[in-house]
């Protein structure tokens, strides 16, 4: 017999009675200096991740929002960049609380466990579109499998990959909450769909980002896999860390271009 689950109650296009909006505003009347935010924005969930592209470009220490954010130039462009923490609750509330500073173009760029063979350590994967088998999602919008990313954003994106000639490949991950719960029978039924890798954010991020109808594109590093039903990591390769600094300058060029085209 089906079960009722309570996620699924209640109409998730109500009003919520706690906003992001309402916590900026407060936060404002705190007396906390104004900023002028970036339009633009890379979001990471390792706080490594900033410390990375900190060597890479002069990182400006400009607010708190929820987790410290930070302003660099890119292209002459600036930017921002901020450590979310790691799966779906977590981004999706440092996501809300940008979208409510007025940001309005997100890329992130994480790690995720291959499912299909022949995929290595350090591989990057454009993320199309996400299974939706976390919880966040679903206070936002009505049951569905998918989750997708904004179309344009994801083609800038491939497109400065290709023009940088990093490997990638291009299409579906799934999208979980829990990490330890990667069985083998889930991974044969997602492996035999197609899709490329596991992840804990990126169904939940697309959601939200249209929801509130902004700009979100995704990628991530291959850093374990699970393609062979046993788990095999990959955390501490050379082919992963050198992989990093590439990958996040992309991301930046890319959001650089979309702010300069509009």
């Amino acid at each position: 017999m089906a079960y009722d689950a309570p996620i699924l109650h209640g109409n998730p296009e109500e009003p919520s009675l706690v906003t992001a909006a309402e916590n900026v505003r407060l936060e404002r009347e705190k007396g906390r200096k104004k900023v002028k935010y970036p339009a633009a924005c890379l979001l990471v969930f390792d706080p490594t991740s900033v410390k990375i592209l900190g060597r890479e470009r002069k990182l400006e220490k400009i607010a708190k929002v929820l987790n410290d954010l930070y302003r660099f130039r890119q292209g002459g462009v600036q930017l921002a960049v901020t450590a979310t923490g790691i799966g779906a609750p977590a981004a999706v509330a440092v996501l809300e609380e940008l979208i409510a500073c007025g940001i309005t173009h997100f890329i992130a760029v994480g790690t995720a466990g291959a499912l299909q063979r022949k995929m290595k350590i350090g591989e990057a994967v454009v993320c199309t579109h996400a299974v939706r088998e976390e919880g966040t999602s679903y206070h936002y919008a009505a049951p569905a499998k998918h989750a997708y990313a904004d179309p344009g954003l994801t083609n800038d994106l491939a497109g400065v990959l290709a023009k940088k000639k990093i490997a990638f490949r291009r299409g579906v991950s799934w999208t979980t909450d829990a990490p330890y719960r990667e069985t083998r029978s889930k991974v044969r039924h997602y492996r035999k769909e197609g899709v490329l890798a596991v992840e804990m954010e990126a169904s939940a991020l697309y959601t939200v980002a249209e929801v509130r109808q902004v700009k979100l594109a995704s990628c991530f590093l291959i850093s374990d896999s699970l393609a062979d039903l046993k788990w095999e990591p990959g955390f501490d390769k050379k082919e992963l860390k050198t992989a990093w600094a590439p990958l996040l300058l992309a991301a930046a060029d890319t959001l650089a271009a979309s702010i300069k085209g509009g």
